[in-house]
């Protein structure tokens, strides 16, 4: 996962949120991307993955920008992992923003977060 949401339902949730806003992805960014999908329940675990239950699931590498309002999600979704007994490789990318994987080419950076999300692609 590259700095993905996983709820559906980011008011109700008790996460740090911490970067609810950044210059790259605003609140009302989210808000926009969110209004474009049909989501019935935000509560059903398609559209919310971190209130499934976790076992079972293969070993999984997840990405996160230091500088993200998705970010808290991600580090939920490693610890949900976990508990559950999964192998997760966790990229932590402190200094970039939401979008980083896009931005390689441009911003040196970015270039070394998706050499390092390459080269654990190659050693799953």
């Amino acid at each position: 996962m590259i700095h993905g949401g996983v709820l559906a339902d980011k008011k109700g949730m008790n996460l740090p949120g911490s970067n609810l806003s950044t210059p790259a992805l605003t609140a009302k960014d989210i808000d926009w991307f969110q209004g474009h999908y049909r989501i019935p329940d935000p509560l059903d675990v398609r559209v919310s993955p971190l209130l499934a239950p976790a076992a079972g699931l293969p070993p999984a590498i997840v990405t996160t920008a230091g500088f993200d309002p998705l970010r808290d999600e991600g580090e939920a979704w490693v610890r949900h992992l976990r508990d559950a007994g999964v192998a997760v490789t966790w990229l932590d990318e402190g200094t970039l923003v939401h979008g980083y994987a896009q931005m390689d080419g441009v911003i040196p950076a970015a270039d070394a977060a998706v050499r390092r999300l390459v080269a654990a692609l190659k050693a799953a």
